[in-house]
């Protein structure tokens, strides 16, 4: 497994680690490329044509992120053409995703409801995180 890091932190699962200067070479490489960033000034429109461009042949896109750092009409565009082999979605620019999306009509794409974050116990976990955070902020810890 590879992975891109600001950091670039070592981690035990990942057997090379790119940093964002390398990005190119890092989609390059990759067979499926997940998104899983924050959206900021940063990564707002990451994926667009030319990071598409520069994706494997055949390789799929994953985005759990947000919808903004992926546009969504460079992906129907590199799925049409055949460079993308598919992509799994589960977050869109607006949301929930138009009923028009072109999206909705590639056999290559999986659209989901934003529900990637949901497992088991979820609303019970989320809401001890939430209390704890709140007493760490009440508290004026970090």
């Amino acid at each position: 497994m590879i992975g891109l890091d600001v950091q670039a932190a070592s981690l035990e699962s990942v057997d090379v680690m790119f940093t964002p200067a390398k990005f190119k070479e890092f989609l390059g490489t990759c067979d499926i490329v997940s998104i899983c960033v924050p959206l900021t000034p940063e990564t707002k429109g990451l994926i667009a044509e030319e990071a598409l461009g520069w994706m494997k042949p055949r390789s799929y896109l994953v985005n759990v992120a947000r919808g903004r750092i992926v546009d969504e009409n460079a992906v129907v565009k590199a799925i049409r053409s055949g460079h993308l082999a598919g992509a799994a979605l589960d977050v869109f620019f607006p949301e929930p995703l138009d009923p028009q999306s072109e999206l909705w009509a590639l056999d290559n794409v999986i659209v989901t409801p934003h529900l990637s974050g949901a497992f088991r116990d979820f609303p019970e976990k989320v809401l001890a995180l939430f209390c704890e955070n709140l007493e760490r902020f009440l508290q004026g810890r970090e």
